[in-house]
């Protein structure tokens, strides 16, 4: 699924980085490793040490148990972002999805400050941050949208969306 992510984003951003706990993790090209800091922290740690890396104002961050991305969603966030903003999370009914979001890399220090508090859950570092939570109903023009928001856990959820498991890959 991460080499499909990669492809997917690389047509679409002039930038893509993939966070990984260790450095030896192999990353599809064209994209750039950073290494979680600190390593096995989580999700938080891994966004944290990706927008200190990223090179560009705003990151555009998915999850890649994520692999219906969609190019007119993606942009449909982007376009949300505004100076007076830290993110733009959008909400489904299991609540915010902050690994399918725009976030200003500027909020990396604030980000390592819940860390250094504590905090491991994104959805609660969410909290504090100006957030522009896009409602189902404001991207319910999006087609695409909900399927971009459903994640893959299981090789079970990959059959269901067609998506061809690897040789050797998970059963």
């Amino acid at each position: 699924m991460l080499d499909r992510a990669v492809r997917t984003l690389a047509g679409w951003f002039p930038e893509v980085l993939v966070a990984v706990r260790t450095p030896g993790t192999r990353v599809p090209a064209p994209a750039r490793r950073v290494v979680d800091a600190p390593p096995g922290e989580g999700p938080l740690a891994a966004l944290a040490t990706a927008l200190e890396a990223t090179r560009t104002p705003w990151a555009f961050v998915v999850g890649c148990d994520m692999p219906d991305l969609d190019a007119a969603f993606a942009r449909f966030l982007v376009a949300r972002a505004t100076p007076d903003l830290d993110a733009v999370v959008p909400e489904t009914a299991r609540g915010p999805e902050p690994l399918h979001a725009v976030w200003r890399a500027g909020v990396a220090p604030v980000l390592r400050t819940a860390l250094a508090g504590g905090e491991r859950a994104l959805h609660r570092a969410l909290r504090g941050l100006r957030v522009d939570r896009v409602t189902p109903d404001a991207y319910a023009a999006c087609p695409g949208a909900t399927p971009a928001l459903r994640d893959c856990d299981t090789a079970g959820d990959l059959r269901a969306r067609g998506i061809a498991l690897p040789v050797g890959g998970p059963a």
